[in-house]
């Protein structure tokens, strides 16, 4: 039963009310953790806010969050800082903290050390025309700075945008006094 409103159904029957709930509660966690990380109580929340997606990067089943963050904090001339998160309990962990992403960011088709690569844009702070760089797992993380090797320029283009300049950013703000996570 999903509620008492008479909206109840079969789990069978109930895939879209359930992936519903599920994304809810996938963002709460993620805000929580995200909180924490960014320290939003001690820092000038205004501005401070992130875009996610959730997929499966390492085909475990379980889906990885990609979020880029924004604001003046995790801004620059280059782009922002986006973060690899892995499910970690009710929680998650850094998996990887990669610099002056700018947007689209996608997820390609190739993979390295069972991970899916990443693909996002680089333009800005000094860099010439801008081009799309992959991002390959080395087995522990995606490297970092997505403008130097080992991050290869992409020739063509392929694969399926996860963040792209038309999403939605959401307000990360402190858990109000007496809230729980």
């Amino acid at each position: 039963m999903i509620d008492h409103c008479g909206n109840s159904a079969l789990m069978s029957n109930a895939g879209a009310a359930l992936s519903t709930i599920r994304h809810a509660a996938d963002y709460n966690q993620l805000e929580a953790f995200l909180r924490e990380y960014t320290n939003v109580p001690k820092l000038s929340r205004d501005g401070l806010g992130y875009t996610a997606a959730f997929i499966d990067l390492n085909g475990d089943g379980t889906s990885e969050a990609l979020v880029r963050l924004s604001g003046n904090v995790w801004c620059g001339s280059g782009g922002c800082t986006s973060l690899v998160l892995s499910r970690e309990g009710r929680s998650y962990r850094v998996i990887s903290k990669i610099t002056i992403t700018q947007l689209p960011i996608r997820v390609l088709q190739t993979s390295h050390h069972g991970w899916r690569d990443l693909g996002v844009t680089v333009a800005g702070g000094g860099i010439g025309p801008s081009y799309e760089a992959a991002l390959a797992f080395d087995g522990h993380t995606y490297r970092g700075n997505p403008s130097v090797p080992p991050a290869k320029m992409l020739t063509e283009v392929t694969g399926r945008i996860l963040i792209g300049e038309d999403e939605t950013v959401r307000k990360l703000v402190a858990t109000p006094a007496g809230a729980s996570n």
